[in-house]
């Protein structure tokens, strides 16, 4: 499950989308490339959403830098004073939790990759198998 927006969130079995059903396998080659697209376009979603935070972090950082070498502190301290920041932890927190979820759309990505070479590797076989009984 990945929370895209705070209305919108994406459910989907991983493990059940990459199952191939040996016994229909022209089914199987047409749903590829959807599912693929689908789940690449989730990954390109967060990514995006990664890069906001990003973004936003800093900018945080330098208003706070700025404000702090205003109050006087040293650059040397500016960076460790972050970290007393209660909205700067929780982006952290937002940032790291975003990263998790495309790290798993990356290996979903390639699963899916994965999941085509097999698809075809298949298809080819029984292609093969028909030719075979055919002779």
């Amino acid at each position: 499950m990945i929370r895209l927006r705070s209305h919108q969130i994406e459910k989907a079995d991983l493990a059940e989308q990459l199952k191939i059903d040996r016994h229909r396998l022209e089914k199987e080659l047409e749903r590829q490339p959807g599912l693929y697209a689908w789940w690449a376009s989730l990954l390109a979603q967060v990514d995006s959403k990664v890069r906001e935070l990003k973004d936003k972090k800093g900018e945080m950082e330098a208003r706070m830098a700025r404000d702090l070498r205003k109050q006087g502190y040293r650059p040397t301290e500016i960076k460790s004073r972050f970290y007393k920041d209660e909205d700067y932890i929780k982006l952290l927190a937002r940032i790291r939790n975003w990263e998790e979820s495309a790290d798993i759309l990356k290996y979903a990505e390639k699963a899916f990759s994965q999941r085509k070479d097999a698809l075809m590797s298949l298809n080819a076989t029984v292609r093969k198998e028909k030719e075979n009984s055919r002779e």
